[in-house]
């Protein structure tokens, strides 16, 4: 996060200097100053130069992005998983972690997203299982902006019912955005926080729906390339608006199996809503490197 932030001040400073140099260039140019025009030229152009490696560096993958999510590459998943134990886990893996910036997001550029910025959450709120209903369309989309953060909303519950069956979950959300034209995901410029889900198959558990702000960068592979996905959230209904997923380097090795196995599992559903090789150029690796798994098992039966 340091390092982000000293990348941050780095290509705003270098921005600066471009203006100041293209600026200074016009000027020279339009007084006849040959020499003073060369000058602030170069400067311009080693600050475009500049600017590009820095951007680059700030809004891709970085290094240790990309060895970790290599490594979600090699995760089964086991039989018979106890969600309550990998919740706990979760949970402990987060609370593990001293750095006092994790799991922060950079504040989006919408309007109106102020309240679901509380980072505070991030310290005084607990972590259960959520199941996205929707999202911007750019989260099911490629992206290498690791750090664009994009709104999307999802149904999350503190219930022991759904510790131990979060997959519960996804029926509600199904279920919600089925019959959002008659309910609050009817105008998707409205963003809404924490509304207790009242129907059927919630029974008399606490189920809330809620609008979140997502940062590609937490979640595995940068996206979400399949719907209903179960992820674990850190909130604090009680007392703020914001929601945030877990970064996914908190999660246990089954979560992040079965996050991965739920795309493979639905890739037919997700090629009805988008084009299939945006699918295969996010996870195309993956799919590709089980597919290849097999043909050589084949080819050592044979």
């Amino acid at each position: 996060m340091k390092n982000r932030r000293i990348l941050y001040y780095c290509l705003n400073l270098v921005a600066i200097v471009l203006v100041f140099g293209v600026l200074s260039a016009i000027y020279a140019y339009s007084n006849g100053y040959t020499n003073k025009f060369y000058i602030s030229l170069a400067i311009a152009i080693i600050s475009l130069i500049l600017f590009v490696i820095l951007f680059i560096q700030y809004n891709f993958a970085n290094h240790e992005l990309k060895v970790r999510w290599v490594s979600y590459l090699t995760a089964k998943l086991d039989e018979n998983v106890d969600f309550e134990n990998e919740l706990q886990n979760v949970i402990s893996n987060f609370d593990s972690d001293k750095d006092k910036h994790k799991n922060i997001i950079p504040k989006p550029n919408f309007y109106g997203t102020k309240r679901f910025c509380d980072y505070s959450v991030i310290k005084n709120g607990s972590i259960c299982y959520g199941c996205v209903v929707e999202g911007n369309l750019k989260l099911f989309s490629p992206s290498k902006f690791v750090n664009q953060v994009l709104p999307a909303v999802l149904v999350y519950s503190y219930d022991e019912f759904y510790s131990k069956n979060p997959l519960e979950l996804k029926q509600i959300a199904r279920t919600l955005f089925n019959e959002r034209n008659n309910n609050f995901l009817k105008n998707e410029k409205d963003y809404f926080a924490n509304i207790p889900v009242v129907n059927e198959l919630v029974k008399d558990r606490k189920v809330y729906v809620t609008t979140v702000m997502v940062c590609r960068r937490h979640l595995p592979w940068g996206g979400f390339p399949s719907g209903n996905l179960i992820v674990p959230v850190i909130a604090n209904p009680e007392n703020s608006d914001s929601v945030f997923i877990v970064d996914s380097k908190y999660w246990t090795k089954n979560l992040i199996a079965s996050y991965l196995s739920d795309i493979k599992l639905n890739k037919i559903a997700v090629s009805e809503e988008m084009p299939d090789d945006k699918v295969e150029s996010i996870f195309g690796e993956l799919i590709n490197s089980d597919t290849k798994q097999n043909d050589d098992n084949n080819d050592n039966t044979k």
